[in-house]
């Protein structure tokens, strides 16, 4: 490299140096949320991509402790996750981090939680008779319950009363 003046006049070439990138961390990823899944035992996590162009992967952190004393660890190349095979009801938490070309990583996320999908049973369906053993009592008897004598078991289903269904058989 030379330098030149207002006149023109040209110094000696300067000495020889040279320098090299730094290879910085990527930085630690944001918006991380959990919430509960689609399925049963389930729960989706999301975060904001990070911007850095030698981004390799995300190391994704669940424990079923807020202090994350023994986390499962899961390398993920987007920014979500549908986390499966959970425990339904159970409170999981989860933190991410990133990992760049050359396995520089991240500080970790900011921690959320979420409780993994507890679906209600399936609706029943066919037909099966209630009461199912239970014979009409002789005349005169007495039910215990305070029913009235002489009441035996009946067959339900939609026909009978509409909107209730009716039960597996």
């Amino acid at each position: 490299m030379f330098a030149v003046d207002a006149n023109g006049n040209q110094s000696g070439p300067s000495n020889v140096d040279s320098a090299v990138a730094l290879d910085l961390d990527p930085s630690t990823p944001t918006g991380l949320e959990a919430v509960p899944g689609a399925n049963e035992g389930e729960i989706d996590v999301v975060w904001n991509p990070n911007p850095e162009p030698d981004l390799d992967h995300y190391l994704l952190e669940r424990d079923i402790d807020a202090g994350f004393p023994a986390p499962f660890e899961v390398g993920v190349s987007v920014p979500s996750f549908t986390d499966t095979g959970l425990t339904p009801g159970e409170t999981y938490y989860y933190r991410v981090r990133a990992v760049d070309d050359n396995g520089n990583e991240s500080g970790r996320s900011t921690p959320d939680s979420a409780i993994a999908t507890d679906l209600p049973p399936a609706a029943p369906t066919g037909e099966r008779e209630l009461g199912t053993g239970l014979r009409p009592l002789p005349s005169g008897a007495a039910y215990r319950s305070g029913l009235r004598p002489g009441l035996r078991p009946v067959r339900l289903d939609a026909d009978i009363l509409p909107g209730l269904g009716t039960c597996p058989g």
